[in-house]
């Protein structure tokens, strides 16, 4: 940026004109990057049937969203599934992500949910669309731990269970992907349809995914680092449903923790 010249009269009656050297401008601001678009690890035919802005998209850098206590009837106050949570378990990790551990001997366990009912406000929801994680678990027999979606009134509004590591007879546990629901053709009160073990080493950080759509009446795709691994017809009417991070087994134990880095979700658009 140049300053004009200009004149001044010396004490002895000279004239003399002068021009100052150009002022450098300040530097604008840089702005800050904005987060990197977490995009989601499915098919490109997958991805052309989700809106292009999720509708939730956690980094776990404050978790208000997520509640780490549970009340529900089923569950039994502060035990889920027979297990007892420990609210400290639960980490909040330096620059992003949460630590989901276990005590007792895996026998004690922590979980986090996004439920609207539960104790966080305002929580998230989600029927139709795509949900992903980015999880990290233990190297050796994690304590069934399991990233899954929940509907408010189980079973009928239904359960996908993304990545669920289950017990086995000899000891250990194994990775599956499972659904239950409260309807279908056999008029049971729980249909659990199961995968059975998922081959693969999938222990460590990966990416797992469940697609909900209403195709042939309802159904469900899991995704694990972008393959598809299972789908389910489902019976809950794309009902909403909400985001769980469990681990911990009351009956045989097991390792922790286990880590979970983001979490994001996208609407279906079709």
């Amino acid at each position: 940026m140049s300053t004009p010249p200009y004149t001044w009269t010396a004490p002895d009656g000279a004239v003399i004109s002068y021009t100052p050297a150009p002022v450098a401008p300040s530097p604008s601001p840089t702005p800050a990057p904005a987060p990197a678009q977490f995009a989601p690890s499915l098919p490109a035919a997958m991805v052309a049937r989700l809106n292009a802005q999720p509708v939730f998209d956690d980094t776990f850098a404050h978790a208000e969203q997520w509640g780490t206590l549970w009340d529900e009837t089923w569950f039994g106050g502060l035990k889920m599934n027979g297990m007892t949570l420990d609210t400290s378990l639960v980490t909040m990790l330096p620059g992003g992500g949460i630590s989901l551990g276990v005590a007792n001997g895996g026998k004690t366990g922590s979980m986090i949910n996004t439920n609207p009912s539960n104790p966080n406000k305002p929580g998230f929801q989600i029927g139709y669309g795509y949900v992903e994680c980015d999880i990290q678990f233990p190297a050796n027999s994690p304590a069934w731990a399991c990233f899954w979606l929940n509907g408010q009134n189980w079973p009928q509004n239904g359960e996908n269970d993304v990545i669920e590591w289950l017990s086995t007879s000899g000891g250990g546990h194994i990775p599956t992907s499972n659904y239950h629901s409260g309807s279908s053709p056999s008029g049971t009160s729980d249909v659990a349809q199961n995968s059975g073990q998922i081959a693969g080493n999938w222990n460590g950080r990966h990416r797992f995914g469940v697609l909900r759509t209403p195709d042939s009446g309802g159904t469900s795709y899991r995704y694990w680092d972008g393959a598809l691994v299972k789908q389910f017809l489902t019976h809950d009417g794309g009902a909403p449903q909400y985001v769980i991070l469990s681990i911990g087994d009351p009956s045989s134990g097991g390792n922790g923790p286990m880590v979970a880095y983001r979490c994001t979700a996208w609407s279906l658009n079709h």
